[in-house]
């Protein structure tokens, strides 16, 4: 719970003045099913959500995998 407000903060802090990557196996919509605190999901994810730009990687193979190679 406490991981959730500090993450809520960071968030909070840099939303409309700062670039926030994120790179996540979950879809912005699972995200609220990740974070413990629902209105803190919510938060989290409409302030990470809302001026974004996705990059969505696809392939039979896992990143881990196709670098072996």
């Amino acid at each position: 719970m406490e991981d959730t407000q500090l993450l809520l903060s960071l968030v909070d802090r840099r939303h409309n003045h700062q670039a926030t990557i994120i790179a996540s196996q979950f879809e912005p919509a699972e995200w609220l099913d990740q974070i413990p605190v629902p209105v803190a999901a919510e938060a989290i994810t409409d302030r990470l959500c809302s001026q974004a730009y996705n990059i969505v990687i696809k392939g039979k193979k896992s990143m881990r995998e196709a670098a072996r190679d």
